[in-house]
This record gives structure tokens, C-alpha cells and sequence, in this order.
């Protein structure tokens, strides 16, 4: 049965307390402002890179693009900077949402966009309406294995058939992982311990096993630049 629910449009959430940014670079007003000022001063440059590489390995340049968990959204815009595609981003947490809509006004690129504020579990939309659907950095922090299957199956559910996912994470070229490191030891000396202990038990490897098993097809995708969970959707048999 196709599942469609209302999407749930950000409104301007309130401000909270602000927290002081690492290395003394003044204050966001939230966690995800925090996030965001780390993610355009640091990380910013594999984006592009990364968007690329997506853009090149699916083989599409149009349709519509899903963002998970996109925080900021700099992944999902540099995949429309680098394409035609439509792109709708994701994320539970509706201050991300409203930095990542702001941005797309500032960018121009919010015409071509969506921001719905949902958990990856229970997404609002319904069956097949994704070409490409990414995420990076972000499904070791979805739960452990009953929240993980339930999130794989809703990403399998809204891509259209013959569509791809790409679900893992990358820090660029090994050049540009090396001044993301570089840079990172210096705000943050505990990173990235102090995240990895906040991410679920599960590996790359264990998660395709159980996938395939469920009968969504899955690969791992692995290289100097990242590894990727990539799903592919069988096409439909028109004959």
C-alpha cells in the first residue's frame, strides 16, 4: 500500500541558549548551528568533490534527489549546484532545517528545493518518488538494528524503480582528508572519538548482509575516499 503523509514544511523554531563554538570562534544559538559552523569551516571542501561523485556514479543529472539527515544541507546542494535534479532535505532536528533553508535562499538554489523536518523511520512521502537518495555521515547515528531496518526499508520504499542510494560516509580526497584532520585536531582534540562513541554497533559489512537478507540489494562500496552502502532498486519487468 502507498503510505503518504502530510510533509511537515519548517517553521522557524525558537532560539535556544547559545553555545560557544571550538577554537573560541564566538557562539551558535544551537547544537545544529554548532554542527553547521564545523561542517562550512572545515568540511566544506569535499563537498563539491563528493557531490561529483555521486552526480558521475548514478549516471543521472535530473529527477529528484532525497538528502537524509542532511544538517546544513551541503551535500544536497552541491549536488544540485553540480545537476539539474530537484533535491529534498531531510532531518529530525528542525533547527538544521531552518539553517539548511536559509541557506538555499542565500545560494538561490530554495526554488529548487524541499526542507521537511521527519524521522528516517516514518517518512512523509510516498512510494517511488526518488531518483538518487544520499546521506553522509549520518545512518550510524539512526539507532541500532530495529530502527536501522525500518530506516533501510522506508529509503528502499521511496526510490522509484532503477533508482540508487548511496548511504555512508566520505571525507573527500586524501588531500582534502588530510586538512579536515589536520584542522579538526586543532578545535576539537578528542575528535573523532568523541563521536565514533556515539554511533551504533553496527558495520558497513553487517548492515549489507542484513539487507540483502531482507531482499533489498545492497552493496559496499569502498575506496580511498569513503565507504558507501549502495542500494539499487530493480527496475520494473515491463514485459
Amino acid at each position: 500500500m502507498t503510505k503518504q503523509r502530510a510533509c511537515v514544511v519548517l517553521e522557524r523554531p525558537p532560539a535556544k541558549k547559545p553555545v560557544r563554538i571550538p577554537g573560541g570562534k564566538g557562539f551558535a544559538s544551537n547544537k545544529a548551528a554548532r554542527y553547521d559552523w564545523v561542517a562550512r569551516e572545515v568540511f566544506l571542501p569535499l563537498f563539491p568533490v563528493i557531490a561529483r561523485d555521486v552526480i558521475s556514479f548514478c549516471g543521472k543529472r535530473d529527477g529528484k534527489c532525497l538528502d537524509l539527515g542532511s544538517g546544513g544541507g551541503l551535500f544536497g546542494y552541491h549536488i544540485a549546484r553540480e545537476s539539474e535534479m530537484s533535491v529534498c532535505f531531510l532531518d529530525i532536528d528542525p533547527h538544521a532545517v531552518d539553517i539548511c533553508h536559509r541557506r538555499g535562499v542565500e545560494w538561490n538554489l530554495a526554488h529548487r528545493c524541499m526542507y521537511v523536518v521527519a524521522d528516517v523511520v516514518d517518512m512523509p512521502f510516498p512510494d517511488a518518488g526518488f531518483d538518487v537518495v544520499v546521506s553522509r555521515s549520518s545512518w550510524r547515528f539512526w539507532g541500532e538494528m530495529g530502527r536501522l531496518r525500518r530506516a533501510f526499508a522506508e529509503i528502499h520504499r521511496v526510490l522509484v524503480p532503477g533508482g540508487i542510494a548511496l548511504i555512508g560516509s566520505s571525507l573527500g580526497t586524501p588531500d582534502i582528508q588530510d586538512r579536515i584532520r589536520a584542522r579538526m585536531k586543532e578545535i576539537e582534540p578528542e575528535w573523532p572519538r568523541n563521536v565514533d562513541k556515539k554511533k551504533n554497533s553496527c558495520t558497513y559489512a553487517e548492515m549489507c548482509d542484513v539487507l540483502n537478507g531482507i531482499g533489498i540489494r545492497t552493496r559496499v562500496e569502498e575506496s580511498d575516499r569513503g565507504t558507501w552502502l549502495l542500494i539499487r532498486k530493480e527496475a520494473e519487468n515491463l514485459e
